[in-house]
This record gives structure tokens, C-alpha cells and sequence, in this order.
């Protein structure tokens, strides 16, 4: 009888079978985006190896804020890094940066990591090489920065960094 339906009213089956398939898709496209979510979390988590991030409104000094903050108990290890907003366009281009209207995401920033931090685990470096202690004249350039801001710009290339309104090559 079931077949016979089918036969006799072709639409209907064709429509039933493809909402099936929508359905379907939608569900695994979901599982998918989930699972690559948790992903993203999971290699956060393993790569994170302190538990508080304390950011100011206005700079300070390290020591000042360290000899506040290591009399909070159970607070074992104190270490700053320094993030300043900038700019950055490969040589001979207007500089421009793209930012949100949230200021969250879009911006481009400048991490100074102190020598001696024990808490920051560099990433791997997919292409050149990571900056030595105490070099100057050389950025790391992480994959979305380089896509969205510096499309074409290769390991060794010059680039324009802007910070504070100064220009350095």
C-alpha cells in the first residue's frame, strides 16, 4: 500500500523525501559546528597554563600591580605581558585597521611577552621562525592577521607596524 501511494502521488513523496534529507543535513552540519567548537575550547584549555588574566584600564607598574596582587590568597606566581593596540599594513600601503563596532574582535595588538615568562607557551610556528631574546626588527604574525590584514605578505617580508602613532618598519 505504501508503495502504491508513492507511485500515485509523486510530489508528495518527493517533498517528504527531501525534507528528510534537509533535516538531515541541518542535523550533522549542527553536530559538526558543535564538535569543532569544542575543539577550539579544548586547545584553549591545553594551552592556557594560568587561571586568571587581570587587565587593566590604565598602565602600571608590573611591581606594583605584582605586590597587590601575590597578597590574594593562594595566588603562587605573578608574570605581565604588556598588549598595546596597533596598526599593520605590508610596505607602500595606507594603513588601515578593521575593527568591529563590539572593539573585541577585528583589532589588531602588539604582545610584548618579558623574558624569563614561564607561563606563555609560544604556538607553532608555521612558517619562518619565533623571535629570539632580545631581537628587535622582527614580528610574529599570526594566520588570521596575516589573511585579513597582510594578504600576500611571506616569511621574511617587510611590513609597516604602527604603535602609539609611531611607525616602525
Amino acid at each position: 500500500m505504501a508503495l502504491r501511494n508513492t507511485i500515485r502521488r509523486p510530489a508528495r513523496f518527493l517533498l517528504s523525501v527531501g525534507l528528510l534529507a534537509s533535516a538531515g543535513t541541518v542535523f550533522v552540519a549542527g553536530v559538526s559546528l558543535s564538535a569543532g567548537v569544542g575543539a577550539i575550547v579544548q586547545e584553549q584549555t591545553e594551552q592556557r597554563s594560568w587561571d586568571v588574566d587581570l587587565q587593566l584600564v590604565t598602565p602600571a607598574s608590573m611591581d606594583e600591580v605584582a605586590t597587590i596582587v601575590e597578597q590574594v590568597a593562594d595566588v603562587s606566581l605573578v608574570e605581565g605581558l604588556s598588549i598595546a593596540p596597533a596598526g599593520l599594513v605590508g610596505t607602500g600601503q595606507i594603513p588601515t585597521t578593521r575593527t568591529y563596532p563590539d572593539q573585541g574582535h577585528g583589532r589588531v595588538s602588539v604582545t610584548a611577552i618579558p623574558a624569563g615568562n614561564t607561563t606563555f607557551t609560544p604556538p607553532p610556528v608555521l612558517e619562518g621562525r619565533w623571535l629570539n631574546p632580545g631581537e628587535t626588527g622582527a614580528i610574529v604574525v599570526n594566520q588570521i592577521t596575516r589573511k585579513n590584514t597582510l594578504p600576500g605578505v611571506r616569511a621574511g617580508d617587510s611590513v609597516q607596524l604602527i604603535v602609539a602613532g609611531r611607525s616602525t618598519a
